[in-house]
Parts: structure tokens; sequence; C-alpha cells
């Protein structure tokens, strides 16, 4: 097989995340000295009205996954959105 044909097909996400409306609460300190927030991306079946490809939200934390998984409503906490480009 050529190598030509042998590359794969890039994608490249750029995104903005708006950092003021990430609660204290959810950022992680880790041992390290470092912060870390989890953070869960939903890619749209097609491009929105604004150009987005997806959106960005803190990740739900042990105790929101076994309240959604009991069908109780959990708000998520929509942090930014971005766009998908193809390489």
């Amino acid at each position: 097989m050529d190598t030509n044909q042998q590359k794969r097909k890039a994608k490249l996400r750029t995104m903005m995340i708006c950092l003021s409306d990430v609660p204290e609460e959810r950022i992680i300190n880790h041992q390290n000295g470092k912060r870390y927030l989890p953070v869960t991306t939903y890619d749209y079946d097609q491009t929105n009205e604004k150009d987005e490809d997806f959106k960005a939200m803190v990740s739900l934390n042990k105790d929101e996954n076994a309240k959604r998984k009991t069908g109780e409503k959990v708000d998520r906490i929509y942090i930014g959105s971005g766009k998908i480009w193809n390489l």
C-alpha cells in the first residue's frame, strides 16, 4: 500500500471555554499541585446556526451520574462550544 494511502485523515478541534462559568468546587486539585477540570464534549449531527460542531460541558460527577441513571433530571454546566476541522 502506498504511504499516501496509509495516512489517516486527521481532525482538529478548536473551542472556547468560559472559565467564569466553571464552579470552583468542580475543579480537581491533584497531589502534583496542578488543577484539572473533567470535560465532556457532545458532537452535533449537523453544524448549528453558529457554525459550531460540538458543545463542551463539565463532566457529571459520581452523584450526578447516579441521579441521571434513576431518571432524575440533572442540570448540565455548559462551558463552551467549538468547531471540528478536517485536515
